[in-house]
């Protein structure tokens, strides 16, 4: 059944109260903190970070339910699928925004010390003001570029690793450098997962021109879809093909739930 465009608009004012909370600029872009909620009750009430008028997300947590994240499912069901048979004690988030994803490691692995780094200064302060109420001392939130903190990093190896690098709608491509990607292999433990958040940022064709710094510096791979966004997988350590392809269909099969 087709609804009518008209029809959709109405039924979106009539059914979903909008609350802003605080609009900011950004990148050239404007954002604005909001809690949606329904008014049938349908669905428990949402706060996110919203720009390019509604159209992207930045971050999404329910405010009824902290425990349950809707931002980055494919992200999530990747750090579920390995987690299940590899201990994560050391963390990394690399682009934070309203810290969805630290939160929802935080929830997930209560003995796993958690770092976030974020470029920008605005965005620090609005995840401490809307975000992060409750919250583990076990998380860290840092105000520094990526590009430098990987590379000077000298402590405690990681275990999991979450590339979220974004200005805006745009993904930062210098991830794919392999000056980065050498490094990012450098503060990874034996039997650590990375993944690349690429969102619609990057198309299939793109990714292959990649593949020479990726597989240089990780020894697999794995590349998974949800509708138009893509997440990239990567192991530092010696994993076997069975390995990998288990964890693939894990996350499909989390996906699914």
């Amino acid at each position: 059944m087709n609804i009518p465009s008209g029809l959709k608009r109405f039924l979106k004012k009539v059914l979903i109260r909008r609350k802003e909370l605080e609009t900011f600029n950004l990148y050239g872009d404007s954002f604005t903190v909001v809690d949606i909620s329904y008014r049938l009750g349908v669905r428990p009430t949402i706060r996110a970070i919203e720009h390019h008028g509604g159209k992207v997300f930045s971050s999404l947590i329910y405010l009824d339910d902290k425990y349950g994240h809707p931002y980055l499912r494919p992200v999530q069901a990747m750090i579920k699928a390995w987690g299940g048979k590899h201990e994560y004690r050391n963390a990394l988030v690399l682009g934070c925004a309203g810290c969805s994803l630290p939160r929802f490691i935080d929830e997930e692995y209560p003995s796993c010390a958690i770092t976030g780094v974020e470029y920008a200064e605005k965005m620090i302060e609005i995840a401490k003001k809307y975000f992060l109420d409750g919250i583990d001392e076990r998380f860290h939130l840092i105000h520094a570029d990526a590009f430098e903190y990987v590379p000077t990093y000298q402590a405690d190896p990681f275990d999991l690793i979450i590339v979220d690098l974004f200005q805006g709608k745009g993904l930062v491509k210098s991830i794919f450098t392999d000056d980065f990607l050498s490094h990012l292999k450098g503060i990874c433990s034996e039997k650590a997962l990375v993944v690349f958040n690429l969102s619609t940022s990057v198309t299939q064709e793109e990714i292959s021109q990649y593949k020479t710094p990726l597989k240089k510096n990780f020894s697999s791979a794995a590349l998974m879809q949800m509708w138009n966004s893509r997440f990239l997988a990567l192991f530092p350590g010696k994993n076997s093909d069975d390995e990998v392809a288990a964890f693939k269909q894990k996350t499909a099969k989390i996906l699914r739930l």
